[in-house]
């Protein structure tokens, strides 16, 4: 699946890929170019992606280079940096979902309503939807398009 298959993105759709696991949902989303499938790491090594503190994921490189130019700490990365999920509590998958009632115009209630996601959250992130949009037509003006 392709960023562009998302036009035809369906409620059953979204069913359907909410019954994946974490994984294979974030490895769904890598194919879509949504997450990082890989990771190079400044000595020209590509990274390793681990569980790292506290469960959750980062980038590892465990190249001998780093160990001896930073103790025994190797060099990591988080998992979602430089992508829209930087720096998020919520999951990779209610973010999607968040997205999607978004993109269908369902008010935050409806949207807290379905999620369990709290106010302040979907508010957060129906806000960071609409910067992503509007950073896009400031680069992408609609003129050009007709």
């Amino acid at each position: 699946m392709a960023i562009n298959d998302l036009q035809d993105y369906k409620l059953d759709d979204l069913y359907e890929d909410m019954e994946l696991t974490d994984e294979e949902f974030e490895n769904k989303l890598a194919t879509m170019g949504l997450l990082h499938e890989s990771m190079t790491c400044q000595c020209g090594s590509l990274m390793k992606l681990v569980s790292g503190h506290h469960i959750r994921k980062e980038w590892r490189c465990d190249r001998r280079i780093h160990r001896q130019q930073a103790g025994p700490a190797t060099l990591r990365r988080g998992f979602k940096v430089g992508i829209f999920f930087e720096g998020a509590n919520l999951s990779c998958n209610n973010i999607f979902k968040l997205s999607y009632f978004w993109a269908q115009k369902q008010t935050v209630e409806y949207a807290e309503f379905e999620t369990g996601i709290s106010h302040r959250q979907v508010v957060h992130w129906y806000k960071k939807f609409r910067k992503v949009c509007s950073q896009y037509f400031r680069v992408n003006p609609v003129s050009q398009f007709f």
